[in-house]
């Protein structure tokens, strides 16, 4: 008490005399200790108004310890500072010139010398009188009992008969903020006990995506399901006032401000009362979930989604038809066709014979497979793309190309000196080569061991530019443009090949279909 009370009263050396007769240990084991004592009895040189005294002392007893640790330093810094002002009480670092500094330094070495010499470094009734605290704040949530209310007295005062109600002992442990525990019996006959949460429902006031209304709905019947079924693990869960305290302590966001609004305006309400108001805000049944599927149907918005695959597909449109219970096998057929996205609704309408689909389980298989084909054919086309060299290479060791007959086709002839002369043969009939040079034949023109020619070069490139060609018109028109172009001649619709009119073609999109 005299080493506190001397260094409250800004005797720091004093302080520090008598520390080393107690025990000089405590400011040599403790660095941070002694430079925060030396760090006062700086300040104390400021505040008498001695500043080459505190340039001198500062200089010679802190700044060497700074240097070897840079959080003294900073703290140096911030002495230091009060000399740059005339008042310094009233500076950015004014607090190191309040008591509260002395008394924070002097707690600090109270407790060092408390801890060596193996005692507490606080008292213990104040760490008692928190723990009684908190005890009894977390009694409030799980049960009804005699509290401490006035803690200089220390009586204990018991629960109003309209806290404590007419229940027993057992139902006193709290109806529903506890957890419940559920037992079942293992082989052995003893019980197994499992911890339960409370259902809860937490509608946000700011929902605003897809379909929020839809999912509101659902969970707020799963909510009152589930709350049924706690009930009956819950002490008391039988009587209406703890059924409501539970929906009521479980609520959040918009469905708490609801219920806040309906509770208040009646005095009195059961249960079901509230279970009824609360579907009839937030999940109103307008009609029958059967009827909104064939809605959902009619309206055509299940369709395929992009790049969503056939399996994801097919499991979305049977959730959506599980609850129409007469749904008949031609139905399931027509809706899972129309939902399909045009490239497989055209080549799926019928089987490879020619026929409608029996059952709505060879529809899936059949368009299973019509994705893989087409997937495969896709990978095929990105691998042609990316090396048609290797095809070259591969056509020119013997694998025939594919040939058209050109108009004008261009031909090497070689010359008695050896030269190559350009030249264009007139009907599509190929001059062949005069001399020993090589052929201008893909497949026979190259030498063993050597490098494709430049014909077939030439050819792998014109196969490229014709793929890359046709890659849009089979994107628009799922054609190539020679068909395009002979579609166009036999005056049939260029999309479908279909005697209709381009511009009618159900495939196209629907702006397409309306006339010019």
């Amino acid at each position: 008490m005299e080493v506190r009370r001397a260094l409250q009263g800004g005797d720091v050396e004093a302080a520090m005399e008598r520390v080393n007769d107690l025990d000089p240990e405590i400011l040599e084991s403790q660095p941070k200790l002694f430079f925060h004592l030396q760090q006062q009895r700086l300040i104390e040189f400021i505040r008498a108004g001695s500043v080459e005294s505190a340039l001198d002392f500062a200089q010679q007893n802190l700044a060497p310890l700074a240097e070897e640790n840079a959080e003294f330093l900073e703290e140096l810094e911030r002495t230091v500072a009060l000399l740059a002002f005339e008042d310094s009480k009233s500076s950015p670092v004014g607090d190191l010139m309040d008591v509260a500094q002395r008394q924070k330094t002097a707690s600090e070495l109270n407790a060092a010398i408390l801890q060596s010499q193996a005692q507490e470094r606080e008292p213990r009734l104040p760490l008692l009188l928190k723990l009684l605290l908190w005890a009894q704040a977390q009694l409030d949530e799980r049960a009804i009992y005699p509290r401490i209310n006035d803690l200089a007295t220390a009586q204990l005062v018991p629960p109003t008969k309209a806290e404590a109600g007419p229940v027993g002992r057992e139902e006193q442990r709290g109806p529903f903020a506890a957890p419940p525990r559920q037992g079942r019996f293992d082989d052995e006959g003893e019980v197994i006990e499992l911890s339960i949460p409370a259902p809860k429902l937490d509608i946000p006031h700011d929902m605003k995506q897809k379909n929020a209304e839809r999912s509101i709905a659902d969970t707020t019947r799963a909510y009152l399901r589930d709350i049924r079924m706690y009930l009956q693990l819950v002490h008391g869960g039988d009587r209406d006032p703890v059924k409501c305290l539970l929906v009521g302590n479980t609520l959040g966001g918009v469905a708490k401000t609801w219920y806040d609004q309906w509770t208040l305006a009646r005095q009195t309400y059961t249960f079901e009362e509230l279970a009824t108001a609360l579907l009839a805000r937030f999940a109103p049944e307008v009609q029958p979930l059967s009827v909104e599927a064939r809605n959902t149907l009619a309206s055509g918005s299940y369709r395929m989604r992009h790049d969503e695959t056939v399996p994801a597909y097919q499991s979305r449109f049977e959730a959506l038809i599980t609850p129409i219970g007469n749904l008949t096998e031609d139905e399931r057929i027509f809706w899972f066709q129309r939902g399909l996205s045009e490239v497989l609704a055209k080549k799926c309408a019928t089987d490879l014979a020619g026929k409608d689909f029996e059952s709505y389980g060879d529809l899936v298989r059949f368009t299973q497979g019509v994705e893989k084909r087409l997937l495969a054919g896709q990978r095929v086309h990105a691998m042609r793309a990316q090396g048609p060299t290797l095809d070259a290479v591969a056509n020119d060791q013997g694998t025939e190309m594919e040939r058209r007959t050109p108009t004008a086709a261009v031909t090497t002839v070689r010359t008695d000196r050896g030269h190559g002369v350009r030249g264009a043969s007139g009907s599509g009939h190929p001059r062949g080569s005069a001399g020993a040079g090589q052929s201008s034949d893909p497949a026979r023109g190259k030498r063993k061991g050597g490098t494709p020619t430049a014909a077939v070069m030439h050819e792998a490139k014109n196969e490229t530019k014709r793929q890359r060609t046709n890659d849009g018109w089979l994107k628009k028109w799922e054609c190539t443009q020679s068909e395009f172009k002979r579609r166009r001649r036999m005056k049939v619709c260029q999309r479908c090949a279909e005697e209709h009119p381009t511009r009618d073609c159900p495939l196209l999109p629907r702006l397409a279909q309306q006339p010019k």
